[in-house]
């Protein structure tokens, strides 16, 4: 075979198993990741981040909760304001 036919099949040929390996795997590294609701929670007089933790998610670590709420809502670690609302993963 030419040097130029050799150079041409072996182009191919890569291109050919880079785009069935691209899908083979493009389910996998396509796939939108679920993303969880959210609702919302009007911050009454005394909640804090930890009791909001122990009644939207009881079977959850709470630091895990608290930190997901703070990096939701942007919070700083401040106290919470009665009337404030919060995203909070459901």
């Amino acid at each position: 075979m030419a040097p130029n036919v050799r150079s041409t099949l072996r182009l191919t040929v890569v291109v050919l198993l880079a785009g069935i390996l691209l899908g083979l795997l493009a389910p996998t590294l396509f796939a939108s990741s679920e993303v969880a609701p959210a609702r919302t929670h009007e911050v009454k007089a005394g909640d804090t981040l930890w009791q909001l933790a122990a009644t939207y998610a009881p079977d959850e670590d709470p630091r895990r909760f608290v930190f997901e709420v703070q990096e939701l809502n942007g919070l700083d670690g401040g106290p919470l304001l009665p009337g404030q609302k919060l995203i909070v993963p459901s």
